[in-house]
C-alpha cells in the first residue's frame, strides 16, 4: 500500500508541473484483447482528456500484463488523419482496415495532454522503456545492451527534406501495421499506441528539425567529398612513383615515364541548343508581319485629300439666263 501511493504521489509531482505546457495531440489506441465483461467507459468524442483521464484508461489497458508498443511522431494532428487526396484516399489506409476488421479494439482520442509523459511517468517502478529508431526499411533498431521489456517506443524521425507530408504518413502507415502485425503473430495480448510529441501546429519547432535535417545531410556530402579527394591525390601519387622506378635490366641507367595521358574525350554539351526550328520560323514569321505592318503604315501616311468641302451641304449651283 505504502509503495502503491508513493508511485501515485510521484507520477502526479510529474505530472502536474507539465499541464501548463501540454500539447493537446490526438491517441490510437489498438488492444488485441476483448473483455466481454468489462464495458468500456464511455467518452465524449470532442472532450479534452486531461493526463489524470488518460491515466486511468491506460491503467484499465494495462491490466493484464500486455506487450505495450508506442509509435511516437514528431508532429500530428486529428487534420492528418482527416486527410485526403483528390482519389479520396486518406494517408493510412493500412490502420483504417485494421479498425475496420475487427482484430482489435480501437479508441480513439482527438484531444489528450501530452501522452507520452503519462506513459513515461505513470508506472515509475519500471526500469525504464526500451527506445528504438526505425532502420532503412522501416524497421526498429535496438541496442545490443537493451534489456527485455514488455515497453516499447518506437520514434518516427526518419522523414527526409524531400518527402511531402502524405508520403511521410504513407510510410508511417506502412511500418506501423507490419510492426503490429509481426507482434501479434508472436504475443496473445498487444497495445499498440500512435500519438506524437507535439501537435502539428507546432510551426517553429518543425522548421527547426528540416533545418537541422538538411544542415546534417549536406554536412554528411561534404565529407565524403573531402575524403574521396585525398584518395584521387594518392593514386596519383602512386602512379607518379611508378613511373620513376630505375629498370631492372641496366643499373646505370635510369628511364622516366610520365604517366599516360588522358585520352581525349568529345567536349560535353552544356545544354540544349538555342537556335531550334521554332525559334528560327518564329522569327521569321514575326519578321513578315512587321514588314507588312511598317508597308501599311507608310501607304496610309502617303494618302492626301485633293478636296475640301467648308459647306457639308456643297456648293450652291447658279444658272445665268441669256437672250
Amino acid at each position: 500500500m505504502a509503495s502503491y501511493i508513493l508511485s501515485l504521489v510521484l507520477s502526479l509531482g510529474v505530472i502536474i508541473p507539465c499541464v501548463l505546457s501540454a500539447d493537446l495531440v490526438p491517441v490510437l489506441m489498438w488492444d488485441s484483447y476483448r473483455d466481454n465483461a468489462v464495458k468500456p467507459s464511455s467518452i465524449p468524442i470532442l472532450s479534452k482528456v486531461t493526463q489524470e483521464e488518460f491515466r486511468v484508461i491506460l491503467a484499465q489497458k494495462l491490466q493484464n500484463d500486455p506487450v505495450v508498443i508506442v509509435f511516437a511522431e514528431e508532429n500530428f494532428s486529428i487534420e492528418d488523419l482527416s486527410w485526403q487526396d483528390e482519389f479520396g484516399r486518406g494517408a493510412f489506409p493500412n490502420l483504417h482496415n485494421l479498425s475496420q476488421s475487427g482484430d482489435a479494439d480501437l479508441l480513439y482520442l482527438p484531444f489528450v495532454e501530452s501522452p507520452l509523459l503519462v506513459l513515461d511517468h505513470m508506472f515509475p517502478q519500471n526500469s525504464g522503456w526500451n527506445e528504438a529508431i526505425l532502420g532503412p526499411e522501416g524497421v526498429p533498431i535496438l541496442s545490443e545492451d537493451t534489456p527485455y521489456s514488455n515497453f516499447l517506443r518506437v520514434k518516427l524521425e526518419d522523414a527526409k527534406v524531400s518527402d511531402g507530408r502524405s508520403d511521410l504518413l504513407k510510410r508511417h502507415d506502412l511500418t506501423i501495421f507490419n510492426i503490429y502485425q509481426g507482434l501479434r503473430h508472436n504475443h496473445d495480448h498487444v497495445v499498440a499506441i500512435y500519438t506524437s510529441v507535439h501537435s502539428s501546429w507546432h510551426v517553429e519547432e518543425d522548421v527547426k528539425s528540416r533545418k537541422a535535417r538538411e544542415a546534417k545531410e549536406e554536412e554528411e556530402n561534404d565529407e565524403r567529398k573531402k575524403v574521396e579527394a585525398p584518395e584521387e591525390q594518392e593514386d596519383s601519387a602512386d602512379r607518379r612513383e611508378v613511373g620513376t622506378e630505375p629498370s631492372s635490366s641496366s643499373s646505370a641507367r635510369t628511364t622516366m615515364s610520365a604517366p599516360p595521358s588522358p585520352a581525349p574525350t568529345a567536349p560535353v554539351p552544356s545544354g540544349p541548343p538555342f537556335m531550334t526550328i521554332p525559334i528560327l520560323s518564329g522569327l521569321m514569321v514575326t519578321s513578315i508581319l512587321l514588314g507588312i505592318l511598317g508597308f501599311a503604315i507608310s501607304a496610309m501616311m502617303e494618302i492626301k485629300p485633293t478636296l475640301r468641302f467648308d459647306d457639308p451641304k456643297g456648293k450652291s449651283l447658279t444658272f445665268a439666263v441669256q437672250d
